[in-house]
């Protein structure tokens, strides 16, 4: 059984290693790739999702050529986010921030979108969950599919962009363009005003997050 990752093909451990999911959102913190959650497909049930997680995997990559992959299942503690896909993370100072998702079990059904931010403080042990009460009033609309970055100047802030929403009861889903920052320090939410050229609405923004052996796209 084999793992293909940054189109290199490195042997996967037996006993420890995390299923096959798509739309599980990562985040990088020294040189560890963490992974939360994620979905697989049930092939033989057209329009259904198999199963939807909220685990978190941590992978250390090769320390030489042909060395073999190292996942570890993070044991955590506290309440964490329902199962969901299409989320986005961020690390900062050795806290995931995990913002947005989909809860949704099938296709046919409205999407289940989570307004609220979680905490993984990878710091402790076990790592625990925290849902922090943030302090802005001013938040954006629940999402799924959007991109994410950290950046650091001027304040250390979580960066959203774009992403899927609906209206329940209605299932359909449509694009936004929208742009918001969560400030890490003071847990407020705001709204960006941008100049220029704007990408039009989209859900599942290309972005780029990287760790030594590890890309995605």
């Amino acid at each position: 059984e084999r793992v293909v990752l940054c189109q290199r093909t490195l042997p996967r451990k037996r006993d420890v290693a995390p299923d096959g999911l798509i739309h599980s959102a990562w985040a990088n913190y020294e040189g560890v790739a963490y992974r939360f959650g994620g979905r697989n497909l049930d092939i033989t049930k057209p329009g259904m999702f198999d199963r939807l997680y909220n685990t978190v995997w941590a992978f250390e990559p090769p320390d030489a050529p042909g060395d073999s992959q190292k996942w570890r299942l993070v044991e955590c503690v506290g309440t964490p986010p329902s199962p969901r896909s299409s989320a986005s993370a961020v690390i900062h100072k050795g806290r995931m921030i995990v913002y947005g998702g989909n809860g949704q079990t099938s296709l046919y059904t409205p999407k289940v979108l989570d307004p609220r931010v979680y905490v993984l403080d990878l710091t402790s042990t076990p790592a625990r969950w925290i849902t922090p009460r943030l302090k802005s009033t001013a938040v954006p609309r629940a999402r799924c599919s959007h991109a994410a970055v950290l950046l650091t100047k001027p304040s250390p802030a979580m960066w959203i962009v774009g992403g899927q929403a609906c209206n329940p009861p209605n299932p359909r889903t449509y694009n936004m363009n929208d742009t918001w920052s969560l400030d890490l320090r003071t847990l407020c939410w705001e709204q960006l005003d941008t100049t220029g050229v704007h990408p039009g609405s989209r859900g599942a923004a290309p972005y780029y997050k990287e760790a030594p052996g590890l890309h995605e796209h």
